[in-house]
């Protein structure tokens, strides 16, 4: 019988995303499921969820082994992780919906912020309220607990105030945003001090000293509406930028020659489809990065992937999830978690010939053709074609398209790739590089279908005779035409373009 070897489902449709650093994993909403996701790529992912109550929101706590999660029923639940999941208890926190939860740093408390205007605190082992704050004129859209004392920071619309758990009172009122604020991070100074920034859709970021009675030290023009906001500690790049690979990297030029670095580094991703860095001690972007992801590479969140700040992870508006690496600001891995519509895949074919024995010496070569496959190219509704391993499902963007990628073909000896899309144009791709080796202009409408010749060498010297041949290509588009490429030989494709 046939059987699946292996399946890929989504991990995010929107909503929060959190790492956690005892585990390794990102947790991610999927629908009304929280996900947790290898963020390396390897193991499966982990499911934590409640039938026929959806989950709203979540918390993983600092040790990696318990989830907090708030459900439309308007319970929280408290679910064990471990080789199964378990839900441990469930009780009633709000009378409305909940609208975000953190843990402390200790992981004995939990946070939460709710629409009905109010932030509690929870002993996490006893599940009673320890505090009840109330203050904020509208819905509270964020909690976050300091780092190293027992103070919490709450949002609401233009509004952040600071919590002292100890005296039960708000000890800070911080107000200079002009429209909601989206995000906001702690940035580390030195041993148990820390600063708040925060950042809202009217287009600036905020520095707050949390010492200094929530006093405003910056205020940083972005100079577009930002979404997302994190922080990473400078000694761990400083020591990063010393490495011999990292010395020639603009951002590592830049960093060991300032004399006096900042404590931390601001990120910011926003509607301008950059990933910009900025300096908090004089609000000068000092690294902008452009979009890797589809839509348009609009963005949506930005979170900090790991204590030693060499890791961040984007989100997109294409619903997945891109890995960085820092100081040099390379895209590291791409976690795909939502497809959407997938209008094409492709296996991408490995050709090789058994070496005859004696009494095969007389076999035909094409008789000993051996065809394996470890990848395929898989197209969905978005101008980034995806080059996914068989084995976990990691994948590498073809990025170029401008417009949605609507055909796509591979070559006999899966080497190639051929890509049309919605921008008119058609380009091949190199399988081993992931870099577009061709493009080709003249369709005047989508480019609707394409075809490599499927005829495949009869052994190792016919395979060996067609890199010096010239590669063939038929297009097809809502133009109504069809046109016949004939490009370079394959051993010439990759230098075609740098030759023009």
């Amino acid at each position: 019988a046939w059987v699946v070897h292996a399946k890929h489902e989504g991990c995010y449709t929107g909503g929060k995303v959190q790492w956690s650093e005892a585990d390794g994993v990102l947790g991610c909403l999927y629908e009304d499921q929280l996900h947790l996701v290898p963020v390396d790529g390897q193991g499966a992912i982990r499911r934590v969820a409640e039938e026929s109550d959806p989950l709203l929101t979540f918390a993983i706590d600092p040790s990696g082994q318990n989830v907090c999660a708030s459900h439309r029923s308007g319970l929280l639940r408290h679910f064990r992780l471990g080789a199964t999941t378990a839900m441990v208890r469930a009780w009633k926190a709000h009378e409305q919906v909940i609208a975000d939860l953190c843990f402390d740093a200790t992981g004995n408390f939990v946070a939460t912020g709710s629409v009905d205007k109010s932030a509690k605190v929870f002993d996490f082992t006893g599940y009673f309220c320890t505090h009840n704050f109330r203050g904020h004129p509208g819905l509270v859209s964020t909690v976050r607990f300091h780092p190293s004392r027992l103070q919490l920071v709450t949002v609401s619309d233009t509004e952040l105030r600071l919590w002292d758990l100890q005296t039960s009172q708000c000890v800070g009122i911080m107000k200079d945003h002009l429209t909601s604020i989206s995000s906001i991070a702690f940035g580390k100074v030195k041993k148990g001090v820390f600063q708040l920034v925060s950042a809202g859709r009217d287009q600036v970021v905020n520095v707050w000293n949390l010492e200094d009675k929530c006093t405003l030290s910056r205020s940083i023009p972005a100079f577009e509406k930002v979404e997302g906001v994190a922080t990473v500690a400078t000694p761990a790049l400083l020591h990063a930028c010393a490495e011999k690979a990292m010395r020639n990297e603009p951002f590592a030029k830049w960093l060991r020659a300032e004399p006096k670095p900042p404590h931390y580094f601001v990120l910011t991703v926003g509607d301008k489809c950059q990933l910009r860095a900025w300096n908090p001690m004089d609000g000068k972007c000092v690294a902008t990065l452009p979009s890797p992801h589809a839509a348009k590479g609009a963005f949506r969140q930005v979170l900090s992937a790991g204590q030693d700040g060499l890791r961040i992870v984007t989100i997109g508006d294409d619903m997945n999830l891109i890995v960085w690496s820092l100081p040099d600001f390379k895209v590291q891995s791409y976690i795909m978690g939502n497809n959407e519509e997938i209008v094409h895949v492709q296996m991408l074919p490995k050709l090789s010939w058994a070496e005859p024995d004696d009494k095969e010496s007389s076999r035909p070569a094409a008789e000993r053709l051996e065809v394996s496959a470890d990848r395929f190219v898989c197209i969905a509704n978005d101008e980034f074609p995806r080059l996914v391993n068989c084995s976990g499902f990691a994948a590498t963007l073809l990025r170029g398209h401008t417009d949605i990628v609507i055909s796509c073909d591979v070559s006999v000896d899966g080497k190639w790739i051929a890509t049309g899309g919605k921008d008119q144009t058609v380009r091949i791709w190199s399988a081993e590089t992931c870099n577009c080796a061709c493009l080709l202009a003249g369709h005047t409408c989508s480019v609707s279908a394409l075809s490599f010749p499927k005829k495949r060498p009869k052994g190792p010297k016919g395979a060996a005779a067609a890199e010096t041949q010239a590669l063939l290509l038929v297009s097809a588009g809502e133009d109504k035409t069809m046109k016949i490429w004939e490009l370079p030989s394959p051993h010439r494709l990759p230098p075609a373009p740098k030759a023009g």
